[in-house]
C-alpha cells in the first residue's frame, strides 16, 4: 500500500468523516466522505474477505479486486473503535 492512500485513510478518520450508518448481525453500513463525494461503503460479516466489501465510488468499480481507501478507512474506523469483535 502507497503512502499517499495510508496518507488519506488518516486524513478521514481524524477529520471524522466515516460514520456507520446502519448495524445488522449480517452487516454495517458506512457513509465514509472522500475527496469529492460521500461513499456508501459495505461489510457483510458472512461472506469471504473477497466479497465482503463493496463501495460505490469509481476506483472500487474499476478495480473491484482491490480495496479502495474508503474501505480501508472503514476497517480501521472499526479495528480502532473495537467493532470488529461485536
Amino acid at each position: 500500500m502507497n503512502k499517499s492512500i495510508i496518507d488519506k485513510v488518516d486524513r478521514i478518520l481524524n477529520s471524522g468523516d466515516v460514520k456507520i450508518t446502519l448495524k445488522t448481525n449480517n452487516c454495517i453500513h458506512f457513509n465514509v466522505r472522500g475527496d469529492s463525494d460521500v461513499y456508501s461503503v459495505i461489510f457483510k460479516k458472512n461472506y469471504n474477505l473477497d466479497k465482503a466489501w463493496s463501495c460505490d465510488c469509481k476506483a472500487f468499480s474499476l478495480h473491484s479486486n482491490m480495496f479502495c481507501s474508503h474501505i480501508l478507512t472503514a476497517i480501521k474506523f472499526l479495528s480502532k473503535n473495537n467493532h470488529l469483535s461485536k
